[in-house]
């Protein structure tokens, strides 16, 4: 009777340790906290929480706060990182339920210059022609007028045989702006009896 107690006993105690191991294993806990800038001790929103170990991760919400649950017992490594902050690590043992503010430090972010270099481009809006020095002597004898007639786009006004005066797209006159040798050309243009006083053979 005695041994059958005592076996019983035994049994029950041995049974009530392994209950409790087992439930101490199977504990589960969380771990919660907030990241702050280490300057403005403002919020972080957006900033990242990981543990390698269990390769869990989670965000900063609005109010900078992040959670982890159903976690183990044990000793964790936590990585903080937010673009323009430095990395923080840090190793903590949990054993219960815990919660825990963290702060991360800005930091300079520094790349090589850059130089750009532009060249203005030279926009032309209006078409250039010239009659060569050969062109020329082919007209001797004639007006400026029909000398430079040949010149698309020109066409000529004339009233007289010698009389005559360049017209472009539908001006003439004092319309056209006439250069004689770098010097605007004013004289006997205003009218469409006048022609203006440029000698051809002296080109």
């Amino acid at each position: 009777m005695f041994n059958t107690k005592s076996l019983f006993l035994s049994a029950f105690f041995s049974l009530l340790v392994n209950n409790f191991a087992f439930s101490q294993t199977e504990q589960k806990i969380s771990f919660y906290g907030k990241v702050f800038d280490a300057e403005t001790k403002l919020a972080l929103v957006g900033a990242s929480v990981f543990i390698p170990k269990l390769k869990q991760g989670s965000i900063s919400n609005s109010e900078g706060e992040f959670h982890f649950h159903n976690l183990s017992k044990g000793t964790y490594e936590v990585v903080f990182e937010f673009v323009g902050y430095s990395e923080l690590k840090m190793n903590l043992f949990l054993n219960k339920n815990s919660e825990k503010n963290f702060y991360l430090k800005p930091t300079v972010i520094q790349t090589q210059e850059v130089t750009v270099f532009a060249r203005k481009e030279e926009l032309k809006t209006t078409t250039v022609q010239t009659l060569t020095e050969k062109e020329l002597d082919k007209n001797r004898g004639q007006t400026l007028g029909e000398a430079v007639e040949q010149i698309s786009g020109i066409t000529i006004l004339q009233t007289g045989p010698s009389i005559s005066k360049p017209v472009i797209r539908g001006l003439h006159s004092q319309r056209i702006l006439l250069l004689n040798d770098g010097v605007q050309q004013e004289g006997q243009q205003w009218g469409g009896e006048h022609a203006p006083e440029i000698d051809p053979f002296s080109i």
